[in-house]
């Protein structure tokens, strides 16, 4: 074996695990690994924070919807105050 193929195989033998196996039984590389730490931060980022409800919003959407939500609330409510206050000073 000349030195390049023993580099090659050095290099193919650092990049891949036959004590892991992707989908099709085949030896894992480090492209599986790669994607399926994707897969597994996607799933995360779409449960967390939902207390495990899954929903098509991921979890920075589903909480900048849960703010606005909250300050639709809240702006009702200052609204209702203020009209209250306006109504107290101009009785009918």
């Amino acid at each position: 074996m000349d030195k390049r193929n023993e580099i090659a195989k050095a290099i193919v033998d650092t990049f891949s695990s036959p004590n892991v196996m992707d989908s099709n039984f085949e030896t894992a590389n480090i492209v599986d690994v790669i994607e399926r730490l994707a897969a597994s931060i996607k799933f995360a980022a779409k449960h967390i924070g939902n207390g495990d409800a899954s929903t098509y919003m991921g979890a920075l959407e589903a909480h900048g919807k849960a703010m606005r939500d909250a300050a639709d609330i809240i702006s009702g409510s200052i609204d209702n105050l203020a009209n209250a206050i306006r109504d107290h000073g101009n009785p009918q």
